[in-house]
């Protein structure tokens, strides 16, 4: 996408093309962004008790299916979104929500760019419990559900935008932030938070588990998009709570703990954890 282009100058992968590249052309992406920052965020309260768990169970196994199918970051945390917004306005029987997760990352992938899977190929992803026809009735119905607007602000676009900033080229500040927001969609009012919030606060919480003196993300105090530390404060309680409970073994929903405690994420999970215990 556009955005993803602009960002890979801004990250230092190649070179600028031109001073319309520029951080204050950044910042006016920013702005435009922030303006549909409300975009389908859920009403708190929105998922029923005694659907909580089944819908963290899906949205494990998202995770793990934005793997499988080799998607962008952004698919998944757009998936998420546009899952809960359903459940949040409709009765969706809890039989259903696999089938409907599954569908919604269908359309997002095919929104975000053309790396997609055919309906087969995706039915045989849930073990085809789902019909390819299935698949195609709740992807019309999903398109008419809403209004075929899939524009959704990206959060990945936030966590690179704030990282930039900061002026902190840290790869494991990178995956760290990743890892706790993967933790954090389990939460049931994941949602309910606008995903600059939610990048903000992410970013907060490395530095503070990373480098626990570190006063660093009160400099981008004048910048576009800032949150304080109070303002943040519910959702990186929410945070916290969630990388102590997904690290946890006997917690059904484990999977981003496996994902990052790998060499190739650099152990990201196991760092935090040992981090936080001293």
């Amino acid at each position: 996408s556009f955005l993803c282009k602009t960002l890979i100058f801004f990250l230092g992968i190649g070179e600028f093309p031109s001073d319309r590249y520029g951080s204050e052309y950044l910042e006016e992406i920013m702005l435009h962004e922030l303006t549909k920052d409300w975009k389908y965020v859920s009403p708190k309260g929105s998922v029923p008790y005694n659907a909580m768990n089944t819908r963290a169970i899906i949205v494990n196994w998202l995770i793990q299916a934005q793997e499988v199918l080799n998607q962008p970051p952004a698919v998944l945390f757009t998936t998420v979104r546009m899952f809960d917004s359903v459940l949040a306005a409709t009765d969706v029987s809890q039989n259903m929500y696999q089938l409907l997760g599954l569908t919604i990352m269908w359309i997002v992938t095919k929104y975000e760019n053309n790396n997609f899977v055919t309906a087969k190929k995706l039915a045989r992803l849930c073990n085809n419990v789902y019909t390819a026809d299935q698949i195609l009735k709740l992807e019309k119905k999903m398109l008419a559900f809403f209004g075929f607007d899939f524009n959704v602000p990206d959060i990945i676009f936030y966590v690179n935008f704030y990282i930039i900033k900061l002026g902190i080229p840290s790869e494991l500040l990178h995956i760290a932030v990743h890892y706790i927001l993967e933790c954090y969609i389990l939460h049931k009012a994941s949602s309910t938070v606008i995903p600059s919030v939610q990048a903000a606060a992410a970013i907060f919480l490395a530095l503070k588990i990373i480098i626990p003196s570190s006063k660093v993300w009160d400099s981008l105090s004048n910048i576009v998009g800032y949150y304080s530390e109070t303002e943040m404060n519910d959702v990186i309680h929410d945070m916290l709570k969630q990388i102590h409970k997904v690290q946890d073994p006997n917690y059904e929903c484990h999977y981003p703990y496996e994902k990052y405690s790998t060499k190739e994420n650099l152990k990201v999970a196991t760092v935090l954890l040992a981090k936080l215990l001293l």
